[in-house]
This record gives structure tokens, C-alpha cells and sequence, in this order.
């Protein structure tokens, strides 16, 4: 982002308003950002920008159209590769792979977590509920954990400890399943594939290096979303991201759709 520049910033127009808490962005021509990182000049016709104060959601729409700068063999071997840099572990990246179900041969993994119910805590307050435990003032004379007291039961010190700890969690912990591409993905009668899912899903992915960085998505009505070959999706505004897409997915980072890397 350090190295792009907004030529025509006196074309933005800012208006706050009170009532909805957002601030508003609108141009009345097209922006031309110099993007020297990647070596573009885009002209960007901005449809809508706000950045929503009370939710602390940013939502920009609009149309960039790529022109390659020019430069010399070195700067350009450096454009490529930070372009490179910039495709991978994007989500037209993931979008792409989802599509043609290159999901994990690509370093993703696409988690779900679900409510599971701690089972053991259920049996806990069972166990304490039929027995009513005493005072721990009396000893136990028996092997085990506990022995009948005028119909009551008796637990050890031990037992006292671990039954508290488990009380002490939560009803419910999230199990977390690894999705497939079948499980996202449904395809109509003419071959269009759209994604759908509930809740949020976590996009976790790993890259030539070996490091990992996080995404959290949701559908924000729901509904499905289709997407193409070329790892577009529509309707855009339909996915909420959290974590790394949330702070990569600037326009500093995005690419053509019909950028290409050779081996991809």
C-alpha cells in the first residue's frame, strides 16, 4: 500500500452520517491509482464505499480496469514476483481452487466449528444429583472412589477435585470439522457451481514457505454465492471475511482476473 498513490484524490467526496454512524465515500469520476508494488495503473470506478462504525464493517464495490506499467527486465522480474506473492492465499486464489476442488493440493483447509455438548459435564451433574455428596469430613474405608453412607455418597478428595474442574467448563465446545469441496459447492443443470454454506467457515492456508494465515467468512443474507473458473464470485458483497482476508484484500493487493501464473 506504501508504494500506491491516488492521483485524483480531490475526485472523493466524504460525508458522515450521524444516524447510520458511517462514513461515506463517493467519486464522480473514475480514480486512477498508480499501484508501483505490482507495477499497474488502474482506473477504478468506484459504486459504493462505507465504513460502518458501529458493526466496524468496510465494504468498497467497484469496477478496476489494469493497465501494465512499463519498466525494465529487473523491475518487472520484481513485479512478477510480488505479484505472485500477492495471488497466493488470496481469495480469488481459494475461489479458484474451490472450483476446480484443488482445495487441500493447494495448502487450504476449510474448517467448520459446531456446538458439541460436554458429554462428561452431563454425567457429572447426574452423578452429583443422584447422590448428593457429603462433606469430604468422611473418610473412605473402601477401595474406589466412593462407598454408601446411610444412602448417600461419599467421594474422595480426588474425585471432589476433578468433578469441580469438569463443572466448571462450559455446556457446549466447538468441534471442528474439516469441510470438502462437495460439502460447499452444488452445481446446477447447465454447470454453474455456487458455494453456499451456514455460519462461518475458517480458510486456513499454508504457503510455500510453510507459514499460515487465517481467514473467518460468512454469507451475510445467506445465499448462495456462484462462483467461475477464473475465481470471480457474485454477488461479491455476499461474503463478510474476518482475519487475513479482512486486512489483504485491498485494492494495493488485487489482481487482473485474468492474471495467470504458468504453473497454476
Amino acid at each position: 500500500a506504501s508504494d500506491c498513490s491516488l492521483k485524483n484524490y480531490k475526485a472523493l467526496h466524504f460525508r458522515f452520517s450521524k444516524k447510520q454512524n458511517r462514513l461515506i465515500v463517493s467519486s464522480d469520476e473514475p480514480l486512477i491509482i498508480e499501484n508501483k508494488a505490482l507495477g499497474y495503473t488502474i482506473r477504478y470506478q468506484l459504486e459504493e464505499f462505507y465504513c460502518d462504525f458501529s458493526t466496524h464493517i468496510t465494504l468498497y464495490l467497484g469496477y478496476p480496469l489494469f493497465r501494465e506499467m512499463s519498466a525494465n527486465k529487473r523491475k518487472q522480474a520484481r513485479w512478477e514476483q510480488q505479484r505472485r506473492q500477492a495471488y497466493y492465499g488470496s481469495i480469488t486464489h481459494f475461489m479458484k481452487c474451490l472450483y476446480n476442488d484443488q482445495l487441500m493440493k493447494n495448502g487450504y483447509q476449510v474448517i467448520k466449528a459446531i456446538k458439541v455438548a460436554n458429554l462428561e459435564k452431563q454425567r457429572v451433574k447426574e452423578l452429583y444429583k443422584a447422590n448428593a455428596p457429603v462433606a469430604d469430613t468422611f473418610q473412605v474405608q473402601q477401595n474406589g472412589e466412593l462407598k454408601r453412607i446411610n444412602n448417600r455418597a461419599v467421594f474422595s478428595a480426588d474425585s471432589v477435585a476433578y468433578y469441580n474442574s469438569v463443572l466448571s467448563q462450559e455446556d457446549f465446545f466447538d468441534k471442528h470439522l474439516l469441510l470438502t469441496t462437495d460439502s460447499l459447492i452444488s452445481v446446477d443443470h447447465n454447470g454453474a457451481k455456487s458455494l453456499f454454506f451456514t455460519g462461518k467457515i475458517y480458510i486456513i492456508y499454508k504457503d510455500e514457505k510453510g507459514q499460515y494465515n487465517q481467514s473467518e467468512i460468512y454469507l451475510v443474507t445467506p445465499m448462495p454465492v456462484q462462483i467461475v473458473k477464473n475465481g470471480s464470485y457474485y454477488p461479491p458483497q455476499e461474503i463478510l471475511a474476518n482475519g487475513y482476508w479482512a486486512a489483504y484484500e485491498k485494492v494495493a493487493n488485487e489482481l487482473p482476473v485474468d492474471y495467470k501464473i504458468n504453473n497454476d
